[in-house]
């Protein structure tokens, strides 16, 4: 790196004030790879002086400039002045700083003393040894002797560790004065200062939550949630520290629960690697005073991560929290679901595994107030890694019992005597690879198991050997390579055999374990609890692509916006997403990566593809479709009754009906809103019977607003022609006979189309008498004799009238019959049983 260096520094045509030249920290690249011991990479900035000159107590008035010198001395007092301005850091730590020159012609018992000074307003055109800045900070680095055409350093130590601009003076308690070269020199090493950085990049910092611009209540408990990786792959997220611009410091570690005060915040959350890089995420939150209504709860999901990929069947631990304002917490009454599986389970806590594919998880509760709050996320589920298969057959022959069959044994044992034979059947692997593949083994339990040599595993040809039969007699020859050995095995311990390359397909392999030990090593068969796998992961998942923005079906009106959000996991990649390739049925190639933004698609239903392809070629995708329309129209509104101009009588009911059709939302018909120039609201519906109210001619009208606020309309007008009320006599029946003086009750009703109730109103009047009086009802009791023809009348606003009649009798007052008689004579003499004439 130093040849590289100085090459570049030899260059006459530096630029004097403006140079920025960046180096690999080639030293660093080259080394080899020897874990996280090895030292971090770094670059190396070069600053050219910015200013530069020399003052002297000889000649206290005197500015030197245009001097190519810049010189240190004790006797006369000279010192020199540097300023550099740094930039590009980009808060990258600083593993070294140094100030570089060349001595000119000269033989110094010292190179003089570098110091930091606080002044940075001096001007190297104007400076003199009177105006000179006074050397205010302490000494960094102090030079032993120095030669003509030495190019030296002086090390800053920690003085720079940010942009920005540093000024040092460099003095001398030497009166052998040093002589360096000033960057007004036309030869030579002009001054520049060397900064060493780390060029790893910063750490990886994602806030899982809350999201961007989420708005919370004054008193939530809001949950901040994080991950931070360095750049070897190091979980850092317990360090991520937390700070809102208005309240400041929040909390250490990869989960914080907090409040916040009312107002706008930027939450941060930052980490620093062990080289000092420092990473960091924002995202900005606002809080309102909570309202006087009820509010839901704020759910909040901290586990599963949002975005990592899991392994079915694995179990997978699920972590929420709930709260309300006005129920407090709501924890253990949260409810769990997956879009693929359904139900998952109850409460804060718990864990199960989940099937292969693309969840989205929501955790949701429900507060006193039946007021429903709930979180979600979307996690990647991925089909096993692995395929283990158990033997379809296993024994061990012993040439010390050559006849004997050991194929029922619990135990697999091998040493010089002993071979132990294995079958597998193997289904599953299809088109994948087998990018490993293991024979794994445990070792019985007892001490007589152990063995200093475990064995080698060799493939055989042959495949015809029966688990029950097979001898030492009758033992297949071990034909095959040999593959994986393993050294001295202990009771119990589980080992494994590498056999990479000797399983490549599905189909049946036959083993054969072999060693040349004396002292034999047991294993457990397949007729025990724990039996021999056949271990193999296998390559060629294809990726699993989710779109998790927009939602599908989503409608966007034409030229805005359309952001494209999609996951893509790979079980032998890991995370691909930023190689997600967008794609449209309408317009092509949208471009690639997890986050895009068009706002050209044009107008249509579009099916939006994400595909994915892993370093083995295999693709996956997800699709959805999305519908970009053109400008909003209003709804068209037609009105099929009544029809325009009609007219009908007052208190009449009136047949309402319209259509509307939009050119983006679906049948509107259903939202009409009737309105009456006279009457006002008459209600919503696109069929519906009124009576309107008020006679006259109505102008009625049918609106409806679509979703994007445009509205149609239509109107026609309709007539209520005015009707007279209806008058009703309920009591006396008609000709209802009574005396005179009989008292006589009269009750009637009037009822008006317009006008509503009128009975009260009622006037009454005879035929003979005239009138009677006024009410709904009246008794009379001084009606002449004779007959009477009693009307009921009564008038609306508009002057119409209505009555009824009833005839009634009034008859004279009643009087005892007069009796006359006329025979016997009064005091007549009658004859004893003769007959009488009365």
């Amino acid at each position: 790196m130093s040849t590289l260096v100085h090459a570049l520094l030899d260059h006459e045509e530096m630029p004097k004030r403006h140079l920025v030249l960046g180096l690999l920290g080639l030293a660093a690249a080259l080394l080899v790879h020897q874990g996280r011991a090895q030292a971090p990479p770094t670059e190396t900035l070069i600053f050219p002086a910015g200013g530069d000159t020399y003052v002297d107590a000889a000649l206290p008035t005197t500015n030197f400039n245009a001097d190519g010198h810049l010189r240190a001395d004790a006797d006369p007092v000279r010192i020199s002045y540097l300023r550099f301005t740094v930039a590009g850091l980009n808060r990258r730590p600083v593993v070294q700083a140094r100030v570089q020159l060349q001595a000119n012609s000269t033989l110094a018992d010292s190179g003089g003393t570098i110091h930091r000074i606080t002044d940075d307003a001096w001007d190297e055109a104007t400076l003199t040894y009177d105006t000179r800045p006074a050397i205010d900070g302490p000494a960094l680095s102090t030079l032993g002797p120095v030669a003509t055409g030495d190019i030296v350093e002086f090390d800053l130590g920690t003085a720079i560790t940010a942009d920005g601009t540093y000024s040092f003076a460099i003095d001398s308690a030497s009166p052998d004065g040093v002589s360096y070269k000033s960057a007004a020199s036309l030869v030579g090493r002009k001054p520049i200062l060397l900064l060493t950085v780390a060029t790893g990049p910063a750490p990886s910092v994602r806030i899982l939550q809350p999201s961007e611009g989420a708005s919370f209540f004054v008193g939530d408990p809001i949950t901040l949630q994080g991950t931070a990786t360095d750049m070897a792959g190091d979980d850092l997220s317990g360090s991520l520290a937390w700070r809102s611009d208005l309240q400041g410091d929040l909390g250490g570690g990869a989960t914080v629960s907090t409040t916040l005060a009312r107002g706008d915040h930027t939450i941060t959350a930052a980490v620093t690697d062990g080289l000092g890089l420092t990473g960091e995420a924002r995202l900005h939150v606002s809080v309102t005073p909570q309202p006087a209504a009820d509010t839901p709860p704020l759910v909040a999901i901290t586990a599963p991560l949002a975005g990592r990929a899991y392994t079915a069947g694995v179990p997978i631990q699920f972590v929420g929290t709930a709260n309300d304002l006005e129920d407090g917490d709501l924890t253990a009454g949260l409810a769990w679901t997956s879009d693929r599986d359904g139900t998952l389970g109850t409460g804060g806590s718990f864990t199960r595994p989940l099937s292969a594919g693309m969840h989205r998880i929501t955790a949701s509760v429900t507060d006193g107030g039946a007021l429903t709050g709930s979180a979600e996320m979307m996690i990647t589920v991925e089909a096993p890694t692995t395929l283990e298969v158990v033997p379809t057959a296993d024994a061990y022959v012993d040439s010390a019992s050559a006849s004997a069959n050991f194929g029922a044994s619990s135990i697999l044992s091998v040493n010089s005597a002993r071979t132990t034979y294995l079958r597998f059947t193997v289904n599953g692997i299809g088109t994948r690879q087998v990018v490993r593949a293991a024979l794994r083994l445990q070792v019985d339990g007892s001490s007589a198991a152990a063995s200093p040599a475990g064995g080698t595993v060799h493939t055989i040809s042959n495949g015809t050997w029966g688990e029950r039969t097979i001898t030492a007699k009758s033992r297949p020859l071990v034909d095959g390579p040999a593959f994986g050995s393993v050294g001295a095995v202990k009771p119990g311990q589980v080992v494994e055999f590498d056999l990479t390359g000797a399983v490549t397909c599905d189909g049946t392999y036959d083993l054969a374990l072999v060693s040349p030990s004396a002292d034999n090593a047991d294993y457990r068969s397949r007729e025990t609890l724990t039996p021999p796998k056949l271990v193999l992961a296998l390559s060629g998942n294809a990726p699993i692509v989710a779109i998790t923005a927009p939602p599908n079906q989503a409608v966007f009106p034409l030229g805005a916006a359309v952001v494209l959000t999609g996951v893509a996991t790979d079980v032998e990649d890991g995370d691909v997403s930023p190689g997600l390739q967008w794609t449209s049925s309408l317009d092509g190639d949208l471009g690639t990566g997890a986050r895009l933004s068009s706002s050209s698609l044009r107008v249509g239903t579009h099916t939006i593809t994400a595909a994915a392809t892993d370093s083995n070629g295999h693709p996956g995708q997800a699709r959805i479709t999305v519908r970009v329309r053109g400008p909003n129209a209003a709804p068209a509104v037609s009105i099929t009754a009544p029809a325009d101009g009609a007219s009908a009588p007052a208190g009449t009911p009136v047949i309402l009906a319209a259509t509307a059709t939009d050119d983006f939302d679906p049948d509107p018909s259903a939202s009409i809103r009737w309105s009456s120039s006279l009457d006002g609201d008459l209600g919503a519906g696109g069929a519906r019977t009124v009576v309107l109210r008020h006679e006259g001619v109505h102008v009625l009208t049918a609106a409806v607003t679509d979703s994007d606020g445009a509205t149609g309309t239509a109107s026609v007008t309709f007539t209520v022609n005015p009707t007279p009320p209806v008058v009703t006599i309920v009591a006396p029946a008609e000709g209802t006979r009574v005396f005179q003086g009989t008292p006589l009750p009269f009750t009637g009703t009037a009822i008006d189309a317009t006008d509503g109730v009128l009975s009260n109103t009622l006037h009454w009047t005879s035929s003979l008498d005239g009138d009677l009086g006024a009410g709904a009802s009246i008794t009379a009791g001084t009606l002449g004799i004779g007959t009477h023809v009693i009307t009921a009348r009564v008038e609306d606003a508009g002057g119409l009238a209505g009555e009824a009649t009833r005839t009634v009798v009034i008859r004279p007052p009643n009087v005892p019959p007069a009796v006359t008689i006329q025979a016997p004579a009064d005091g007549a003499a009658l004859l004893a049983g003769r007959p009488v004439v009365l």
